[in-house]
Parts: structure tokens; sequence; C-alpha cells
């Protein structure tokens, strides 16, 4: 287990047996793969948000940064820069799953999901505790 520079166990920083992300979820801004990156970026800088998730067929397949599209050539689809991964959470899942999903799949957000309905996303500067430590699963 990771424990601070005072010897604290990250795990007990947290309030509760497993702290959900429910109160972290920010509002997902979708785009179609086939868009251009240079309307994905002025689409994510009018709505002020910092990743953007990716859809085929009105699922998510994957999410962009505004970092990444920054760097990219207008021109380009967003499917070519996005980080695919169609894996999602529950408002209810703990931080701990959501962080160690993240690592697994590489990427640095993942949507949010109740059953069917697209709740949101979640990213992993949402899971970072006051203080600058992080939640993880050891």
């Amino acid at each position: 287990m990771r424990t601070t520079p005072t010897g604290k166990h990250l795990a007990s920083l947290t309030t509760g047996p497993q702290r959900s992300i429910s109160d972290v979820v920010r509002p997902a801004i979708k785009v179609p793969g086939w868009f251009p990156v240079s309307a994905a970026l002025r689409i994510a800088r009018l709505k002020g948000v910092e990743y953007l998730l990716v859809l085929d067929r009105q699922s998510p397949v994957g999410s962009v940064s505004v970092r990444t599209l920054e760097a990219a050539p207008g021109y380009e689809l967003v499917a070519r820069w996005m980080r695919r991964c169609d894996a999602s959470v529950s408002p209810e899942t703990s931080r701990d799953e959501v962080y160690r999903l993240m690592s697994v799949h590489g990427v640095e957000c993942l949507a949010v999901a109740s059953g069917a309905i697209l709740v949101g996303l979640v990213a992993r500067e949402d899971l970072i505790l006051p203080g600058g430590w992080e939640l993880a699963a050891e």
C-alpha cells in the first residue's frame, strides 16, 4: 500500500470504506469520431472542457484531451487522435477501481454511465485527494 511522506496509508485518507466517484463526475461532451480535429477543438473550447468522449454509432469508444487536439493537424479526424477505450464505470464505482481501470486501459478519463444512460465522465485528476495524493489500488 502506498503511503504519504508522514507515513499515513492513502486508503486511510478517504472517508468511509470506499469513496465513490459520484461527487466528481463531470458533464460529458460527445463528438463523433469522423469530426475534424479543428471542429472538436472548437467545441471543447466553447464548452470549457478538457476532455471529449468520442462516439461511434452513439456509443462511447474513446476519449481525447484538448492537449492532444491542440497538437494535431486540424484537418485530421478525431478518431485518429483519440485513446480507444470502451470501458465505462457507474457513479457508485469506487475511486480505487476507477484509478485501476484507467491504469489498465492507459486512459486519462472514463465514461460514467448509469445503465444505458451516459451520466458524464471522470478524469484522473478528479481522483486526486487534497494535498496532491492520488488514490490507487495496490
